[in-house]
C-alpha cells in the first residue's frame, strides 16, 4: 500500500484598519497512491492488496494514480468591514469567494476472482473492483460560490452584547 501527498499552501491576511479585514488562502496539492484507506461511508473496509494475489489482475486491482482525496486547487478570498456606532451597536458586513477544482473519478467495474493457476487457494469466490483506465484519470468540473453575511451587534450591559446574523450562501446561485 502506498499513499503520497504533496501540497503548497499560501495564506494572506491584511488588516488596513481595525475595522477592515481582507485575506485569503490557496492550496495546490496532489494525492497519489494505490490505497484509498477507508471508503466513504464504509468504515473498517478492507483492501484487495494481499487478497488472493494470484487470482487478481494486480494492474487493474491496485493501480497507482490519483486517489479520491486528490483535489488539486482550493481557495478562499474573504473580506469584512465593521461599522461601529457606539451605543447604537455595530454592523459587520462580509463576503467569501470559494473555489475548488473538480474531484477525480475512475472507470471501474466489478470482476470475479480468476482461477488460481497454482491451485493454492481453496476458496477464492467473490469479486473485486477493477480500474479500467487507471486510477483517478478523469475529472469533474471545478466549482465556485460567493457568500455574504451581515451581523448586527447590540450592546446590552457593560461588556455583554447580543447579536443577530444573516448569511446568504452561494448568492449568485452557481450550480456547477
Amino acid at each position: 500500500a502506498d499513499r503520497q501527498y504533496q501540497g503548497l499552501t499560501l495564506t494572506v491576511d491584511y488588516r488596513p484598519t481595525a475595522k477592515w479585514n481582507v485575506g485569503g488562502n490557496w492550496t495546490h496539492s496532489w494525492t497519489r497512491g494505490n490505497y484509498e484507506g477507508e471508503g466513504r461511508n464504509t468504515p473498517s473496509s478492507g483492501s484487495i492488496i494481499g487478497t488472493y494475489e494470484r487470482s487478481v489482475n494486480q494492474s487493474m486491482a491496485v493501480p497507482f494514480g490519483f486517489l479520491d482525496e486528490d483535489v488539486r486547487d482550493r481557495g478562499n478570498a474573504f473580506g469584512a468591514y465593521r461599522f461601529d456606532w457606539g451605543r447604537n451597536g455595530a454592523l459587520a458586513l462580509g463576503g467569501v469567494l470559494t473555489y475548488q477544482s473538480g474531484f477525480n473519478w475512475s472507470k471501474t467495474g466489478s470482476l470475479a476472482y480468476g482461477a488460481d493457476p497454482q491451485g493454492v487457494y481453496l476458496n477464492n469466490t467473490g469479486s473485486y473492483t477493477a480500474f479500467y483506465d487507471g486510477r483517478g484519470n478523469n475529472r469533474f468540473n471545478g466549482w465556485w460560490a460567493f457568500s455574504v453575511s451581515a451581523r448586527y451587534q447590540i450592546p446590552i450591559y457593560k461588556r455583554l452584547d447580543g447579536w443577530i446574523k444573516f448569511n446568504v450562501v452561494n448568492v449568485l446561485n452557481n450550480d456547477a
